[in-house]
């Protein structure tokens, strides 16, 4: 019995540590880019996971998402600028963030009050070509390494506990 509340307290304590602050980022914006014929709407959209919040000028790739849409040409990538200003970007405003969102032909800029990237939640723009909504929830995801040792240490307490249960006849 007390090999069964040992090896539930080690399951129990390994799910505990091997959730991180990982974050799944959403934005649905306007986006500057001309119309192709016949469309009539400005929407992009973006969405992404992370291991940790992001926290420094960051680009993720297209191919990194897992949804990229404009309306008129292939997304290439989202650049978070933690620092709008030092980037250039905002000058008379030191304390926004910003995101700019490349598509194919264009890039669109928005702009959010600090700290946004690090703040689960819904968040509006401030400023940029158009209204944007950044969405941050959190996500729990295992640490490599700890799956590596739950893998490992699992065996052994079985051998240990099937051991104890059946000795061998010596």
């Amino acid at each position: 019995m007390k090999l069964k509340s040992i090896l539930a307290t080690m399951v129990a304590g390994l799910a505990i540590s091997t959730a991180t602050h990982a974050a799944t980022y959403s934005f649905t914006g306007f986006f500057g880019e001309p119309l192709p014929p016949g469309q009539t709407d400005y929407t992009a959209t973006f969405s992404f996971s992370t291991a940790g919040y992001i926290t420094s000028d960051t680009v993720i790739l297209a191919s990194a998402m897992k949804t990229c849409t404009t309306h008129a040409s292939a997304c290439a990538s989202a650049t978070f600028y933690s620092d709008a200003a030092a980037a250039g970007l905002a000058p008379a405003h030191p304390e926004w963030e910003a995101i700019g969102f490349t598509s194919q032909y264009s890039t669109s800029y928005y702009y959010f009050d600090a700290p946004t990237f690090t703040v689960d939640g819904t968040h509006t723009s401030v400023f940029g070509v158009g209204p944007g909504t950044l969405t941050i929830s959190p996500s729990a995801i295992p640490e490599p390494s700890q799956t590596i040792l739950l893998g490992a240490g699992l065996p052994l307490l079985f051998a240990a506990f099937t051991r104890r249960r059946y000795p061998s006849k010596r």
